[in-house]
């Protein structure tokens, strides 16, 4: 057996395999990541130069102009549609892009054909009836609804590299494949609807505070701790800033006699403390029974001298 060592092309070398390639590799993507002629996806980012090289010796094609037709979309890389163009030809000579029919009709797809004009390999056939059912041609900032008959050309080479061109391609989509299937996400809120009822809704509201405070572990309160812990604030301030001054009498807060006083009736007439809660904030948008004001106070315990029910 020889002795000799078989060394590997480093055009064939993956930057990834081996710790002295990765180095390398390393040192002419922080060149590359320097200059002005890479785009500004690779301006700064060795890191990204790095894979872009790798995808260069992968395809057989010069880091600069992998660089100049791989872009990033949605966090995928994608070829130029020129790019994708660009390839076909260099493998195929004699490249036909056969176009059809009108409106809706409108169709495209790529042909190539040997030196006796004889078909040698064909893409599938797109059309715009096509790019209305995938949803392409109605997507915000579409291009389908403007140059149609360009996008039908980029589509139908895209169709045919994947196909024919498997290994040049290296399952990398086109730019305007990934904008297409891209999904856009809706995080705007549901609208409410205006006319819903205001106490369903402040019940709802309820719920969903509950649901929050219970996902994030905090203990539940008692109403004594939370009216110990406010006096407690309250006394803190007193000490600190001196006695306030006395409330207007239309936003003087109720005591906790008249409370007191509200609960007992409302639960003497079938009211949970919950259901209060909800009527409150929903009719007359207090926060808290702690939050009603003394001239609203008797309005208040009015509603709830009715029977549940009876109302």
């Amino acid at each position: 057996m020889s002795n000799e060592l078989q060394t590997v092309s480093p055009e064939r070398e993956s930057a990834f395999s081996n710790n002295a390639g990765f180095k390398n590799a390393m040192e002419i993507a922080k060149m590359l990541s320097s200059s002005e002629l890479v785009p500004t996806t690779y301006r700064g980012k060795p890191a990204n130069c790095i894979i872009a090289l790798d995808i260069a010796r992968t395809v057989g094609n010069s880091p600069l102009v992998v660089m100049q037709n791989l872009y990033i979309i949605q966090g995928k890389p994608s070829w130029s549609s020129t790019y994708i163009a660009g390839t076909i030809r260099a493998r195929y000579k004699n490249i036909k892009i056969e176009m059809s029919g009108t409106g809706m009709d409108r169709s495209c797809r790529v042909v190539a054909y040997d030196d006796d004009g004889k078909v040698i390999a064909e893409g599938a056939t797109v059309t715009m009836k096509m790019a209305a059912e995938e949803g392409w041609l109605n997507k915000n900032g579409s291009k389908w609804k403007t140059m149609p008959e360009l996008m039908l050309q980029y589509r139908a080479n895209a169709f045919f590299g994947r196909v024919h061109c498997p290994d040049a391609l290296i399952g990398i989509k086109s730019e305007y494949e990934s904008k297409d299937i891209s999904k856009t996400i809706d995080v705007t809120p549901p609208a409410r609807d205006p006319l819903a009822d205001p106490l369903a809704v402040a019940k709802e509201e309820m719920k969903e505070e509950k649901k929050k405070e219970t996902q994030a572990m905090r203990p539940e309160r008692t109403a004594w701790e939370e009216e110990d812990e406010r006096k407690e604030a309250e006394a803190n301030k007193k000490a600190s800033d001196g006695p306030a001054p006395e409330p207007p009498a239309q936003s003087k807060k109720i005591t906790d006699a008249q409370r007191g006083r509200l609960y007992a009736i409302s639960t003497n007439n079938g009211y949970t403390q919950d259901e209060v809660k909800a009527h409150i904030k929903a009719y007359f948008k207090f926060g808290s029974t702690k939050d009603i004001t003394a001239d609203k106070y008797d309005e208040i315990v009015k509603r709830f001298e009715t029977k549940k029910g009876d109302e």
